[in-house]
């Protein structure tokens, strides 16, 4: 429902619109099954959250005031930006990086046994036919043009051991370049649902606090450690979600 939301709804302005409504769509964290007038709904009954989709701002402006005034906690839905945006024609891979970061020390002193760690990669599509990801994957992920997330699970998989295992999410689109905080959200459930051990999100926002800290809280909850970048701009890492 989510997926079909947004392929009706999203367009490129909107993420290039810097209004807090600009989506038209809002994020219930303790959904209570009113809808609010809204024109679509994707509601996930088991984590108890519900995405709105309203015609226009003004009707999601109207929406989130009602909704704040039934004592419900609702954010609106707001792009989400990886934090490098570019393409990638050639990922390589640094064996002296590694070494820095203290891989070589960390496998010898700290013997992992053979079961399967899981890390959550959510991200862009990722390349799954490339050589330094093989046998890396837990399940089929998505090959094309947008490699940001065979960057990321590039460093994963060179500073870990053969038994972590990646599971890909691709939440960002290629129409718009970015993502939405409920896509993100959404697959932050799934992937605690699904029994990941790590969430790797090298992905910020500005908006959707109350949504991402109750999505996080659960991953937490749940025994999973969540891993989140601060962004790019060296501005303070308060200022940025899921951060």
């Amino acid at each position: 429902d989510l997926q079909s939301i947004a392929s009706e709804y999203d367009t490129a302005d909107k993420f290039n619109n810097k209004d807090k409504f600009a989506l038209c769509r809002l994020i219930v964290s303790d959904y209570n099954g009113d809808t609010f007038g809204a024109v679509k709904s994707a509601v996930d009954s088991k984590h108890n959250i519900a995405v709105l989709q309203y015609e226009t701002q003004t009707d999601a402006k109207n929406a989130y005031n009602k909704i704040k005034k039934a004592g419900l906690t609702v954010d609106a839905d707001c792009p989400v930006e990886l934090d490098e945006t570019q393409s990638y024609d050639k990922c390589e891979i640094s064996p002296a990086a590694s070494q820095k970061v203290g891989f070589n020390t960390y496998l010898n002193n700290f013997k992992m046994n053979k079961e399967d760690v899981l890390v959550a990669v959510i991200d862009s599509s990722v390349m799954t036919t490339h050589p330094a990801l093989s046998g890396r994957f837990y399940n089929d992920g998505y090959a094309d043009k947008y490699f940001h997330s065979t960057f990321v699970s590039g460093i994963i998989a060179n500073n870990t051991a053969d038994n972590v295992k990646i599971v890909p999410y691709k939440v960002f689109t290629e129409a718009t370049g970015y993502a939405t905080a409920s896509n993100v959200i959404a697959a932050i459930n799934d992937a605690v649902d699904l029994g990941v051990d790590v969430i790797n999100l090298s992905l910020t926002s500005t908006d959707s606090a109350s949504a991402y800290y109750k999505a996080v809280q659960n991953a937490i909850g749940a025994g999973v450690c969540v891993c989140a970048s601060a962004g790019n701009n060296a501005v303070d890492a308060s200022k940025y979600y899921p951060a």
